[in-house]
């Protein structure tokens, strides 16, 4: 009887861990296909950090100013040593 309760419970655990990640994963691409949203670090699966956002053109990229930046763990070392 017990192996049978253990077996059941890892059958659940392993049909929850297997169908979470495809779950996610389903939600991340259809928020990927609104180009408002940039929901990966590098915009979609295939890396290509592209937006296809009309606010940014050739005729205004020089006047674009940085309105944040975050130092890296390197650069706070460095600037608490001078």
């Amino acid at each position: 009887m017990r192996n049978l309760l253990l077996s059941a419970a890892c059958l659940a655990a392993m049909a929850a861990f297997t169908t979470g990640p495809a779950r996610a994963e389903e939600d991340l691409m259809k928020m990927s296909q609104n180009p408002k949203d940039w929901v990966m670090p590098t915009g979609d699966y295939a890396n290509q950090r592209y937006s296809k956002l009309k606010q940014i053109t050739a005729k205004n990229v020089g006047k674009l100013q940085a309105a944040w930046n975050l130092p890296t763990f390197l650069a706070v070392i460095c600037l608490s040593l001078e």
